[in-house]
């Protein structure tokens, strides 16, 4: 096996897969017509002899750069031991424009604070946890001022009434998915937001939905502080596998893209991706944890896979939680996932594995996730493929039987 074949084969996946291209083809199509409106408005305004600017503000993180803790927080929220830092050069420095606000890009918004965060995670997010702060929304409006007088060109049908334009947006339609979530009622009888109506265990939905959002800022910001380790094998610290990669696998890597790994939760969560271009948290983890600590292969290869796959790719967050399921991230604990255990746990009755791999659809759920314990004539007649690693390797034993340790 020659030098830089993994390096070869990540070169040869496209960059950009059918699901994510539809995506930002439509994104890019709404931004075109925001910049079309805003254009409008500069001009108009400009018609009339007025001042009119449009600006962008940071939306790519649930705490802006600006709202990081400083440096002794992060120590005392850490128990004032010594943080690990990540590696990488310095942060830019603050750049604002003259009315203090931020721009979307990189180059434009203050990082002063991203140099000085903690290269673990748990130490981020315990600093993030006491001492930063979530920038509020705006108060909704009652009811939308008038438009200005625009030429007519420029007229537009817009909405006086503040729901009517909320409605438009869909933006009812996201607060209902998120109600759902985090099983918080965030909406009164009349449409408007009110206080939350705790249900059962509402308060663990939106801890959770905080917690995975303040995962996905550590990524953005680590990538921001040291993007250069997104190529790296050793990951975000310069780490060495725990176990060396093995040497690049053609055929390993195809039958787990094609989900033909004889692991049934493995695979169920390969063919979602291949059909939909999008894979739950919990199989997107096992995923990564059994090519790289199952397959031991390059977690790089894997990483590029995702790229190409994920209608929600995001490098920083893609790459961040492969390294970390690698055991080449932020991760000092180094876990493993034990797909069978962690499947038998978190679809105990295998309705994900049999929608998605219909070679055991007619199995009982044990049976579906451990198809291997059948006779092997039966096993035969499944046509379903034998487990590329020993099964025992994929259940957990001891304390932490739910699949991680």
């Amino acid at each position: 096996m020659r030098a830089g074949f993994a390096l070869e084969l990540i070169s040869k996946l496209p960059k950009l897969g059918p699901y994510q291209c539809l995506f930002l083809l439509e994104a890019l199509h709404e931004l075109r017509a925001e910049e079309a409106v805003a254009a409008a408005l500069e001009e108009a305004a400009s018609a009339v002899g007025a001042t009119c600017a449009v600006h962008a503000f940071w939306g790519a993180t649930l705490y802006r750069p600006q709202d990081l803790p400083s440096a002794a927080q992060f120590r005392a929220a850490a128990g004032a031991k010594p943080l690990q830092a990540g590696r990488g050069g310095a942060a830019a420095g603050p750049v604002t424009g003259e009315d203090g606000r931020t721009g979307t890009n990189p180059e434009a918004v203050d990082l002063s604070r991203v140099a000085v965060m903690p290269g673990v995670m748990t130490d981020f997010i315990k600093g993030v946890s006491a001492h930063a702060r979530v920038c509020p929304p705006m108060p909704a409006p009652e009811r939308l001022q008038p438009p200005p007088p625009l030429p007519e060109r420029f007229m537009l049908d817009i909405p006086v009434d503040a729901r009517a334009a909320y409605s438009a947006a869909g933006a009812y339609e996201a607060l209902e998915a998120l109600e759902e979530l985090t099983s918080i009622s965030y909406t009164g009888g009349d449409g408007k937001r009110s206080a939350p109506g705790p249900a059962p265990d509402a308060a663990d939905g939106a801890d959770t939905l905080a917690m995975h959002l303040q995962f996905r800022d550590f990524f953005i910001f680590s990538a921001l502080r040291a993007g250069d380790w997104l190529g790296r094998p050793g990951g975000q610290h310069g780490a060495k596998p725990r176990q060396p990669w093995a040497p690049p696998s053609c055929s390993a890597l195809s039958r787990w893209c094609a989900g033909r790994t004889g692991l049934p939760f493995v695979d169920a969560a390969m063919r979602e991706l291949g059909a939909t271009g999008f894979m739950n948290n919990r199989g997107r983890q096992n995923a990564a944890s059994f090519f790289a600590k199952g397959l031991h292969q390059d977690w790089r290869l894997g990483a590029a896979v995702f790229q190409a796959l994920l209608i929600d790719h995001d490098t920083a967050v893609n790459a961040g939680n492969w390294a970390y399921n690698a055991g080449v991230g932020a991760d000092p604990r180094n876990r493993t996932f034990r797909t069978v255990s962690q499947g038998t746990k978190y679809d105990s009755e295998a309705r994900y594995i049999r929608a998605w791999v219909p070679e055991l659809a007619g199995l009982e759920p044990d049976l579906a996730h451990e198809p291997w314990r059948l006779p092997a004539d039966e096993v035969a007649a499944l046509g379903y493929p034998a487990p590329m690693v020993a099964p025992a390797t994929q259940i957990a034993v001891g304390p932490k039987r739910g699949g991680a340790r």
